[in-house]
């Protein structure tokens, strides 16, 4: 690559707040080089309206987590609409955890927000127990952390979680 073009992505990186210092600048390189200025300015626009909050904030996410920006409207829009509506997570919360936006809602963030709203439900968790927390667990300590532990509880809830990461809603989970 030139130089002009390394000092010009280095410069639109800059301009998205991400500090340079930060582990997430090489993400920002990777975003700024991969889409033009036009596309980010309306991703931003996109997300200050998706979150209803403003453009300082949708500028905290995206120091974040510049690689939100590489998704399409449509995956954000869904995103943050399930994050929100069924969910029930604030905005502010969404801002300051943006890599969940990065998630696969049928395969990450369904099947774990389904495992809580029954875990919740059956009064076996803390009502306000930290949602990013247990979508930053790894299936292997999710299982052993929120499945096995409650298998004698709730005995269907591991069938229930293998078959909301296939896209199924189990009926157990429905009602």
């Amino acid at each position: 690559m030139a130089p002009e073009r390394v000092k010009e992505m280095v410069a639109r990186a800059d301009k998205l707040g991400v500090p340079r210092n930060s582990g997430m600048f090489k993400n920002a390189l990777d975003t700024v080089q991969n889409l033009s200025p036009e596309t980010i300015s309306a991703k931003m626009d996109f997300l200050r309206r998706a979150l209803g909050c403003s453009k300082s904030e949708v500028g905290i996410a995206v120091c974040r987590s510049p690689r939100i920006l590489s998704l399409s409207e449509d995956n954000l829009g869904r995103t943050v609409e399930f994050l929100k509506v069924e969910v029930g997570l604030e905005a502010w919360y969404i801002v300051h955890m943006p890599a969940m936006l990065q998630c696969s809602i049928l395969k990450w963030l369904m099947p774990r927000h389904y495992v809580l709203k029954v875990l919740k439900a059956k009064g076996l968790v803390k009502r306000d127990i930290d949602f990013y927390s247990v979508v930053c667990l790894g299936q292997k300590r999710l299982v052993e952390k929120f499945l096995d532990c409650y298998k004698e509880s709730v005995p269907w809830l591991l069938g229930a979680y293998d078959a909301a990461c296939a896209g199924q809603v189990p009926l157990e989970i429905k009602a």
